[in-house]
């Protein structure tokens, strides 16, 4: 009898664990549009349906003219969405709120998505004490002014965990000055330009919870 419970225990936790893939998986489309729009609107701190059919579908249709995220199976509000493309509209979202101009955030994101995409993954379940964060270095003005391309507005952006927590244990090991916090060292660099920062891991959360409210 123990081992009858034991062995469906496993079994029942293993098509649990299949389920929560196939419900998460990054890549599988999965998403409407409209529950996709009300949950970018709620992450973002946005509950009146009149502003998310207004200021905000319009900033995501500009996105989506834009090529972001990229074309896929179905149009309109037959297309459904992956996680991964809900997570790209919304940092594209979270930029824009930095002031950042779409088309530098469309061609920033395009860019750099190879190696972003596994930290987004990774973020909603990081800890509360070490989330991860989306970090940019901003020249608005004077970047475009110099270069003549948009996309200068916003040289890099980054995602990383708030703390390095393996150079923590070097620092601390070797007795060094603790220069472990990401947000601070990159602060700290003599670059032209600011340094903005957001909690991805909180922002995700409620995209995710939002996303899947009322199942």
């Amino acid at each position: 009898m123990v081992k009858f419970t034991v062995e469906l225990c496993r079994t029942n936790c293993h098509i649990l664990g299949m389920e929560r893939k196939k419900r998460f998986g990054f890549q599988t489309p999965a998403y409407g549009y409209a529950a996709v729009e009300r949950a970018l609107g709620a992450m973002l701190g946005t509950t009146d349906a009149a502003i998310r059919a207004g200021q905000l579908r319009g900033r995501l249709k500009r996105l989506l003219v834009l090529g972001l995220p990229p074309a896929g199976a179905g149009k309109g509000s037959r297309r459904l969405y992956s996680w991964e493309e809900v997570c790209q509209l919304g940092l594209a979202l979270l930029l824009e709120d930095a002031d950042v101009e779409p088309v530098a955030v469309v061609r920033a994101l395009e860019n750099t998505w190879p190696r972003l995409a596994n930290k987004v993954r990774q973020a909603p379940d990081c800890p509360d004490g070490n989330p991860m964060m989306l970090i940019i270095r901003l020249t608005a003005v004077s970047g475009p002014w110099r270069t003549g391309d948009p996309v200068s507005a916003m040289p890099w952006i980054t995602i990383a965990r708030r703390i390095d927590e393996r150079a923590q244990e070097q620092y601390r090991k070797h007795g060094f000055r603790d220069e472990s916090d990401t947000v601070l060292m990159l602060i700290d660099r003599n670059e032209p330009g600011w340094i903005a920062t957001r909690n991805l891991t909180n922002d995700l959360q409620r995209l995710q919870a939002a996303l899947h409210e009322g199942e």
